[in-house]
């Protein structure tokens, strides 16, 4: 009869420890969910201030190098468009 008390307490031991670590693999995916999240989003940001940092040196060297109104809106427009299309290419590659 003591044996099968020791048994079952083993055994609700066990159980217990198995509870908690399933909370605790839980907690590391919510984790690893929430800094992938935050990584992507730091990505996102930094990319999206290079491109604008890219688009005000272009103008800032066409204002430099005295280039016409009409060509600086063109390069500006090119510059945009691509600029877009690389954004959207960034935002589902993260998703």
């Amino acid at each position: 009869m003591e044996t099968t008390n020791k048994e079952i307490v083993y055994c609700q031991k066990v159980l217990h420890l198995l509870e908690n670590l399933q909370k605790v693999q839980q907690s590391i995916e919510s984790f690893a969910e929430h800094s992938d999240k935050q990584k992507i989003h730091t990505h996102q940001s930094l990319s999206l201030i290079l491109k604008l940092a890219v688009l005000l040196i272009i103008l800032g060297v066409g204002i430099f190098l005295k280039l016409s109104l009409v060509l600086l809106l063109v390069i500006s427009v090119v510059y945009l468009f691509i600029f877009c299309l690389l954004f959207r290419y960034d935002s589902k590659k993260f998703k």
